[in-house]
């Protein structure tokens, strides 16, 4: 690819997300970076948008799932069991389960003309450890700040303290049950 055609692509994505509404599809990549940059560089994201995690710990193993809502007068979060683990290669998963050991549902509260997904302060955040989630496919934002790791939601800048929690809490990690 011409290099003068990739500059012009990443121009593109940057205007994508430098406007204070970023839609439902883009959404989700911004956050799930915007958390990985809160949590220093112990997390990693692993790259590709069909992952059936979105972040890993380096050192541990442990794995993430970011799910966000913004807007909505009754938010819910996908928590469904994974058919499909996907990475380097695609492995069935019979019975269909969940792969990550935390999940941080963030929720974008803001509405209106003061409402801006890209910043960060605008943001609650809930940390809840997989085992803790009930066996159904969604889940709502008064059900997820029962089950949340912390009684209340974290902003951005507990974010870290709260996931560290979450993960030295695990008594064994997804990806030991899956070989």
């Amino acid at each position: 690819m011409p290099n003068d055609l990739h500059t012009r692509i990443v121009a593109n994505l940057i205007e994508r997300y430098d406007k204070p509404f970023i839609d439902n599809v883009d959404r989700g990549s911004y956050v799930e970076c915007m958390i990985a940059l809160a949590l220093g560089p112990a997390w990693v994201l692993p790259g590709g948008v069909w992952n059936a995690y979105d972040l890993e710990h380096s050192e541990s193993g442990a794995r993430m799932e970011v799910k966000q809502s913004a807007g909505s007068a009754t938010p819910t979060f996908s928590i469904a069991p994974k058919k499909v683990l996907m990475g380097l290669e695609w492995t069935e998963l019979d019975p269909p389960r969940r792969v990550a050991d935390i999940y941080v549902l963030a929720w974008h509260p803001v509405t209106g003309v003061a409402a801006d997904h890209r910043r960060a302060d605008q943001w609650e955040f809930y940390v809840v450890r997989e085992d803790a989630l009930p066996d159904q496919k969604t889940i709502g934002l008064k059900r997820v700040a029962s089950l949340a790791h912390l009684a209340q939601p974290v902003g951005y800048d507990e974010l870290a303290g709260a996931v560290e929690k979450a993960r030295a809490g695990l008594a064994s990690l997804k990806k030991d049950t899956l070989r």
